[in-house]
């Protein structure tokens, strides 16, 4: 396992406290490895599998932490790796290394780009402020509609 580039990320240590492996309720297949600490909680993976790529993750993600039995995660002691920018778990490390969702995305979609941390945060602070927009457009036109209706 190598030692991905986690530069951009802060760690937080804790424990592996729940487990997700399914169709979640758009009918996509992610794993979820749910990990708490002094800090909180957040859950890890919540990418879209498929009959390939899911049964991978599982055994990669136990791998980090010398396991062959995916289900033996829960209770373990973990290292969650959190972007700086974006928050989002990025990686997580085990008892022998770390597993890194842009490793592993790498490794499943060679043919994708893999974007640098910067581009991922500049990529979520765009969509975050066109969401903030479209937030703002609707508040307006409700002021809008109130004050059309006041009597002067």
């Amino acid at each position: 396992m190598k030692n991905p580039d986690l530069s951009h990320c802060t760690a937080h240590p804790g424990r592996v406290v729940n487990l997700f492996y399914g169709k979640e309720d758009h009918g996509i297949l992610t794993c979820i490895v749910t990990c708490e600490g002094d800090w909180g909680g957040q859950g890890f993976g919540t990418l879209a599998l498929d009959e390939r790529t899911g049964p991978a993750f599982k055994r990669e993600v136990a791998a980090a932490f010398g396991l062959t039995d995916f289900e033996a995660l829960k209770g373990q002691p973990c290292t969650l790796y959190r972007s700086k920018y974006t928050e989002m778990a990025e990686a997580i490390r085990g008892a022998l290394g770390v597993f890194s969702i842009a490793d592993f995305r790498q490794r499943m979609w060679p043919e994708l780009p893999a974007p640098s941390a910067k581009d991922a945060h500049l990529a979520d602070l765009r969509r975050r402020r066109e969401s903030l927009l479209r937030q703002a457009a609707d508040l307006q036109e409700q002021i809008d509609g109130l004050t059309e209706i006041e009597p002067k």
